[in-house]
């Protein structure tokens, strides 16, 4: 049999064992049931397994500091830049990341003691840290400065932040969005619980719309859902706001794991106002993904799929070509036969490597293949 047989098989059987056992070993069993029943993931391994050493060189991208973008601007340090250990707040983060990491190892190994359910959502994971506050921040709204008129007036921007975003790195993209575009950018913060359960997150979230039959409800953990909650009710109020004129457009940025949040309210936006009235209304939404690891890029209508950009105006995707998260999504090769982004514009950085908003992706048209088609890097404000 060939490999894709025997490690189908392979899964099942783990599947079955765990869907058994998973009443007496707890929370470690939860976190690999949640996996493993995402048959989205099954495949995410097997194209893991046949690219290692792509991912280590990933790794090593990451922290590399010769994959820090400049935006052409040589000799400059990158402002953004969430690596650069040289500023203390960078420093500080970097430790409360390793600090969340630590919690959620212990919250996985107590829930061994109890007997939670089977949704991977009733592991409870309690990363919040004294820095956090009481209430943790949610939002972020980085505003012009003094005097500074918008670029175009009558828009809302609006951002979502990936993995690990420590709350100052999520304010740092909001900051480089409102810098580059001349814009007013809020921000909508998906918390981190820390990169080990921010990447459990995403695994709950990648399915595709069609997911496995024996497991129709995807398993999302409580703080990925409140992220998504939280964006779906900003876009509402942006689109349709409740005083004032409507804006002329709103352009929404996500990054990363936030690509994957949108899609989720995007399926509940659309669904709940393809039709009548507000139907038009949805072409103002302009969506503009970056390092976008989601499987697929559409929307279910009536039990039917359908490409999202169907329903909004304008849709976007940026993606580094050896960035193996958006390798994963967007710029996967044969994932799927009809993943939903063959209508949109997807633009790539020959040569573009690492992963961060803030440290790596470029805003920049002359940085991608040709960037100068694309509505939001013409919107930039360069120097």
């Amino acid at each position: 049999a060939g490999n894709s047989v025997v490690l189908g098989t392979a899964f099942e059987a783990i599947r079955r064992s765990l869907d058994a056992m998973s009443k007496t070993f707890g929370g470690v069993v939860l976190v690999w049931n949640g996996i493993f029943t995402n048959g989205v993931n099954q495949d995410t391994l097997q194209y893991i397994l046949n690219t290692q050493k792509d991912l280590l060189d990933f790794v090593y991208d990451l922290v590399n500091p010769a994959t820090v973008n400049h935006d052409g601007l040589t000799g400059e340090d990158n402002l953004y830049n969430e690596l650069d250990l040289r500023q203390r707040e960078n420093q500080v983060a970097v430790m409360n990341q390793l600090q969340r990491v630590k919690l959620t190892i212990i919250a996985i190994q107590a829930a061994n003691d109890r007997s939670p359910s089977n949704e991977l959502e009733s592991l409870i994971v309690d990363a919040k840290l004294a820095a956090d506050g009481s209430p943790p921040l949610t939002t972020y709204t980085s505003r012009l400065r003094s005097g500074v008129e918008p670029a175009s007036p009558n828009e809302k921007w609006l951002f979502i932040n990936g993995i690990a975003n420590e709350f100052v790195w999520f304010q740092r993209s909001c900051d480089k969005i409102r810098d580059t575009f001349g814009r007013e950018v809020k921000g909508i913060y998906n918390r981190t619980d820390g990169i080990l359960w921010d990447l459990i997150e995403c695994a709950g979230e990648r399915q595709a719309v069609a997911p496995d039959p024996r497991n129709p409800l995807i398993q999302r953990t409580s703080s990925s859902k409140e992220a998504q909650e939280s964006l779906l009710e900003e876009l509402k109020s942006a689109i349709w706001p409740g005083a004032g004129p409507a804006p002329r457009r709103v352009m929404m940025i996500a990054h990363s794991q936030g690509c994957l949040v949108l899609r989720l309210a995007l399926q509940a936006l659309i669904t709940a106002n393809h039709q009548g009235d507000k139907e038009s209304d949805l072409k103002k939404l302009g969506i503009f993904t970056f390092g976008n690891p989601s499987v697929d890029w559409k929307v279910v209508i009536n039990g039917k799929e359908q490409p999202l950009s169907k329903y909004v105006g304008v849709t976007e995707h940026f993606a580094l070509e050896h960035d193996y998260v958006a390798k994963l999504g967007v710029i996967r090769d044969g994932s799927s036969p009809n993943p939903g982004y063959g209508t949109d514009l997807v633009f790539k950085m020959n040569g573009g490597r690492g992963h961060l908003l803030g440290a790596h992706y470029s805003f920049d048209s002359n940085a991608y293949v040709q960037g100068s088609q694309s509505q939001l890097l013409r919107a930039a404000q360069r120097p």
